[in-house]
């Protein structure tokens, strides 16, 4: 493998994250580096930043972000990821099919496959990259929302079918089990395109009202808003787009179960929005049934009668949360979910779901 930007970026961040950082080991890294490295448009602007101590994240963030770009560099506030500070991913854009893009234009999903990356993305949990995380942009900074849709299907290969192998009816899960790797990747890659569109959907959209759902809680509750309208609407207005079946089935999954398995919702808000789901489910009798041979699925005569119940309760406390005070907002969608998740002081997985899970001690929390 051929010495990369990505692979000088790491060094750098070796030694900027001495205590004091090592500033001149850092130049020297880059002095010393080939020329086609060094002379990376983002490594002459990160010299840059090094020789005057002055920091143009948002600069950084325009050549990531440029035309034909491939490579992105930044500083993160390693707010949830305790070794991330300065970092970078060479990326390949993965592009979505074309009915998708036009029947959803307004999406800031950027699903991308990851090439190569520096130490502090190298978590297998690390799947998305969004501008709260990076430090020192302006307030109006345009910046993609990354999702790495390669490590999504890993994911799915490496816990949401052993999941279903082992406590699920597989035969209701068909597509989903038997998916190769290209027909994972363009699922993942519609999910996240109809995430972010819904993000932007509704009574409180997500990147106008941050305020109201920068929370745990209420981060949750607007996760589990918004895949819920991408599931109703790959069952009807958008039941007719290419593999529609196979995306609602990899969002069912990974929503309801996936993340509460994976992840502790005591620090985890895409935890705390599969249990809102599963209690949901299990308080609409029926929904999810047991089978003669101990294992669950869901009853198909009431998933959708479910769902929709779901989205209009979603929907409903969006509406009222809309019209409340701005300082009142994200209380009240944080008492919604955890309400609707059965917290009482303590969050409760299902038996089954924390019989099955693994709910790892990850980082990226």
């Amino acid at each position: 493998m051929t010495y990369s930007p990505i692979d000088l970026i790491d060094q750098v961040r070796f030694h900027l994250l001495k205590s004091p950082p090592n500033i001149q080991a850092a130049l020297n890294a880059i002095n010393g580096a080939s020329q086609d490295v060094a002379m990376h448009p983002a490594i002459v602007e990160l010299k840059r930043g090094l020789e005057t101590g002055h920091w143009q994240n948002d600069k950084l963030l325009q050549l990531s972000t440029a035309k034909g770009s491939r490579i992105y560099v930044g500083f993160l506030k390693g707010r949830e990821n305790k070794v991330q500070y300065l970092e970078g991913f060479q990326f390949e854009p993965y592009e979505i099919a074309a009915d998708v893009s036009e029947a959803l234009p307004q999406s800031r999903a950027m699903p991308v496959l990851v090439k190569r990356s520096t130490l502090g993305f190298h978590q297998h949990q690390t799947v998305a990259l969004f501008e709260d995380a990076v430090a020192g942009l302006p307030s109006k900074a345009k910046h993609p929302a990354f999702y790495f849709v390669d490590r999504f299907v890993r994911r799915i290969k490496s816990t949401t079918r052993d999941f279903i192998r082992s406590m699920w009816d597989q035969n209701e899960f068909e597509l989903l089990m038997s998916a190769n790797d290209e027909s994972l990747l363009e699922a993942c890659a519609v999910w996240v395109h109809l995430h972010e569109y819904f993000h932007g959907w509704g009574a409180l959209p997500f990147l106008e009202n941050t305020q109201a759902k920068n929370s745990k809680s209420a981060g949750g509750f607007e996760e589990l808003r918004v895949d819920v309208e991408a599931l109703i609407s790959l069952a009807s207005d958008l039941a007719h787009l290419r593999n529609s079946q196979l995306v609602f089935q990899v969002i069912l999954t990974e929503r309801v179960f996936r993340y509460a398995l994976d992840y502790a919702p005591e620090t985890n808000l895409d935890a705390r929005a599969s249990l809102a789901a599963l209690h949901h489910a299990e308080n609409m009798p029926g929904v999810i049934v047991k089978t003669n041979d101990g294992r669950r699925m869901f009853d198909p005569t009431l998933l959708m009668p479910w769902l929709m119940k779901l989205q209009a309760d979603l929907t409903s406390a969006d509406a009222f949360a809309a019209k409340l005070p701005r300082d009142r907002q994200k209380a009240y969608l944080e008492s919604v979910l955890e309400q609707m998740a059965g917290y009482d002081g303590t969050w409760h997985k299902p038996d089954w779901i924390a019989k099955a899970g693994k709910t790892p001690e990850y980082a990226w929390e």
